[in-house]
């Protein structure tokens, strides 16, 4: 997944809500959701989308890496149900 492109379909919503998740100071969390407030970007520092998505291994049932700016999901298909799984 390419952050440049990933950022633009977080849902600024959610990505606030895991912030608050994560105990990132109030404060903070109002001056992302101002600074969000009907935005796109591209991204140059993904630490933020790094945020959004740092769940997403415990979320899944396939096995995910995180490393940088990739993403990859994977697993082992055995049968139909592996790939619609996948």
């Amino acid at each position: 997944m390419e952050f440049s492109k990933a950022f633009d379909k977080v849902d600024h919503h959610k990505l606030v809500h895991k912030l608050k998740h994560m105990g990132v100071n109030p404060y903070i969390t109002t001056w992302i959701k101002d600074f969000l407030h009907n935005r796109s970007q591209p991204v140059v520092d993904p630490s933020v989308f790094l945020a959004y998505i740092n769940d997403l291994p415990g979320s899944v049932k396939s096995r995910v890496r995180l490393f940088a700016d990739d993403i990859i999901v994977y697993r082992t298909i055995k049968s139909h149900a592996s790939t619609q799984s996948l």
